[in-house]
């Protein structure tokens, strides 16, 4: 039994061990957290306003994919061969990050002229600029690149953090924001108090 123990936390202290278990934090934070958000903001956005928030996340998911372009694969498998070599991961994340912003670029054009263009997302076209902030996060935060060095504990535990600060705030800023839409109801249109609320619940919203 000793023996067994010794050898499961060599293991989970090891290189390999650590970036295992980080890979599951981040994977918590990724899936877990918002089982405890969701329902709330459900009960607080009511389903019209939630079921466009979640129309405007796919939306972004697909753009996602696209800024995407298979880096976390092949952008991690190439530093993982050259994390002995400095310079030439620093080439490599360069090149991954310029390729990213100009994807991303393409996809904030294309975005742009489907708000313009289709007079349903015209109407929440506040609401999808604020959820391409998602797109352009995916572009800054390298997790391809921790993933390559193997250095994944300090990104993934910053992760969970912000994760769940957003959910441990998200209820009184949630009561918060019912208060003031109902203080601000006689001054704005429908319209203009669903993307005042979708916007200030976005804002706090890390999901």
């Amino acid at each position: 039994m000793n023996k067994l123990k010794t050898s499961a936390w060599k293991g989970v202290t090891s290189p390999v061990g650590r970036n295992i278990v980080s890979l599951y934090v981040l994977q918590f934070g990724n899936y877990v957290l918002p089982l405890i958000t969701v329902p709330y903001l459900v009960r607080v956005l009511g389903p019209e306003k939630f079921g466009l928030v979640a129309f405007g996340q796919g939306l972004m998911a697909y753009f996602s994919l696209v800024v995407n372009y298979g880096f976390d694969w092949s952008a991690t498998r190439k530093i993982a061969v050259q994390q002995d070599d400095p310079e030439s991961v620093n080439r490599t994340a360069a090149n991954v990050w310029g390729a990213k912003a100009l994807l991303c670029s393409a996809c904030a054009l294309i975005l742009l002229a489907l708000v313009l263009s289709v007079p349903r997302l015209s109407e929440i076209s506040l609401l999808m600029l604020i959820l391409y902030g998602s797109v352009i996060g995916n572009v800054l935060f390298p997790v391809w690149l921790f993933q390559g060095m193997e250095r994944m504990t300090a990104i993934s535990i910053t992760n969970l953090a912000v994760r769940t600060l957003g959910a441990v705030t998200i209820g009184p800023l949630g009561k918060a924001l019912a208060r003031a839409s109902r203080r601000v109801r006689h001054c704005f249109s429908h319209r203009q108090q669903s993307a005042c609320t979708l916007l200030a619940m976005r804002s706090f919203w890390v999901c």
